[in-house]
């Protein structure tokens, strides 16, 4: 796995926010149990950008496959409507 390094601008707030979970266990708690990565109690800023962009990143999946199982219940459920319209209704055949 190759390493790049890539520029990232930044706000005040995105700085205020790196610092916080450098600072504050409460911040480096969330975005552990975020990112899934553990951080320590005196993380790098650069540890803590790679942490904030892999909590970004599982959001980013985990929106992509809710809305995929959305598509894919909306395509069973029109298509068991589907199958049922052309079944015969189990009292047709009563006499």
């Amino acid at each position: 796995m190759k390493t790049v390094r890539k520029p990232l601008p930044m706000s005040s707030t995105d700085l205020t926010l790196v610092q916080s979970v450098r600072e504050d266990p409460a911040y480096r708690e969330a975005l552990a149990a975020a990112s899934g990565r553990s951080l320590g109690d005196h993380p790098s800023e650069a540890s803590v950008l790679r942490a904030i962009f892999e909590a970004g990143a599982a959001s980013v999946r985990e929106h992509v496959e809710a809305v995929g199982y959305a598509e894919l219940g909306a395509q069973r459920g029109t298509e068991s409507r589907r199958i049922a319209r052309r079944r015969r209704p189990a009292w047709a055949d009563e006499d």
